[in-house]
């Protein structure tokens, strides 16, 4: 008995490992890429408060290391003064002898930025940003309507007792070198009909799975698709 609980115990333990390490990362990379975004949009706000627009032509493209595209060296004129610089951003239209607007700092015409560029880079960060943090939003939500569901089926269920028929690995999911199993077990009905079910993930070996034991099955009265296969009764 004593065995069993130190088992329950461990995969309740991974399976919220877990979860908080799939949902803890996908949060951090989206308010990492937010942030980002955050971050640029400000200070190209910030840039725009004192700068000018002025038309510049591309004269070549300066490639450094493994960089394919390259960042435009351009050429443009300020108050009949020539200027030439290379942008720290570039795009796939961007090209010799190809014309883009920049914006300079009216008080210091050296100090150039691509502000549509930015803008594009802006958007794709937030974008980003809120795909990775809607994923993890997702998932949290999934996880607590299933807990939900398992509460309801283990108050208001009908409970039957069905045979094991197999144990396989989930090798969609991995801690360390572990996967959780997946218990597969059928009911056959007083009236004749069979049913097959299969568990959740559950963090635990298969050979510590008693299958001699029947295993308790919570099934929704109206609805038999919804239903909570109880692994923990057979550890």
């Amino acid at each position: 008995m004593f065995h069993s609980r130190k088992v329950l115990s461990e995969g309740e333990r991974r399976e919220r490992s877990f979860s908080r390490i799939f949902i803890g990362l996908f949060s951090f990379i989206g308010i990492v890429f937010i942030l980002i975004g955050i971050g640029v949009a400000v200070s190209r706000a910030q840039f725009l408060k004192n700068a000018s627009p002025v038309e510049a032509k591309i004269i070549a493209m300066h490639r450094t290391g493994t960089d394919a595209l390259g960042m435009p060296v351009v050429e443009y004129t300020v108050d009949g003064k020539k200027y030439t610089d290379t942008l720290s951003l570039s795009s796939s239209d961007m090209h010799p002898s190809g014309l883009i607007t920049i914006y300079y700092q009216n008080d210091n015409p050296e100090n150039i930025r691509a502000i549509e560029t930015e803008g594009f880079l802006i958007g794709i960060f937030l974008f980003i940003g809120l795909v990775f943090a809607s994923i993890s939003w997702i998932i949290a939500s999934v996880r607590r309507k299933h807990r939900r569901n398992i509460r309801q089926l283990l108050a208001n269920g009908l409970k039957v007792d069905a045979e094991i028929t197999d144990i396989q690995e989930n090798l969609n999911k991995r801690m360390g070198k572990h996967h959780p199993i997946i218990v597969h077990c059928r009911y056959l009905s007083p009236d004749g009909r069979l049913y097959l079910f299969h568990s959740h993930s559950v963090w635990c070996r298969s050979h510590e799975i008693d299958m001699t034991k029947k295993i308790p099955v919570y099934v929704n009265r109206q609805n038999p698709a919804r239903y909570f296969v109880d692994v923990d009764a057979v550890l």
